[in-house]
């Protein structure tokens, strides 16, 4: 359930959810990987928009161990990435708005 704050439109520090819905109006017609979009982030190092959402290259932590290293837009994973999951299997590719590409590379660390 969001904070008072959060509903005001505040930027959520610590854990939270990455939610896309600042942008839905402009992706409204793009399937989003709902499971990568309901994780919670524990700490997340780049930039941020003027609506406050992720963009540009970052390294996102998120809680159960998982991590992210690449492009964000509209606060999510969009571009060339790598994201590494607890177990130590790793997706390298392309994202598109929180969905995976279709040629990547799995491996297990």
């Amino acid at each position: 359930m969001p904070t008072e704050e959060a509903k005001a439109g505040a930027h959520p520090t610590g854990r939270f959810r990455v939610d896309p819905s600042p942008s839905a109006g402009a992706i409204v017609d793009r399937p989003v990987d709902r499971s990568l979009t309901d994780l919670i982030v524990e700490s997340y190092e780049g930039e941020r928009d003027e609506a406050g959402r992720f963009t540009g290259p970052a390294v996102v932590a998120f809680a159960g161990g998982h991590k992210y290293r690449g492009s964000f837009l509209d606060g999510m994973m969009h571009g060339d990435g790598t994201y590494t999951w607890c177990d130590g299997v790793t997706y390298t590719g392309t994202f598109a708005l929180n969905k995976v590409g279709r040629l990547a590379v799995y491996a297990l660390v």
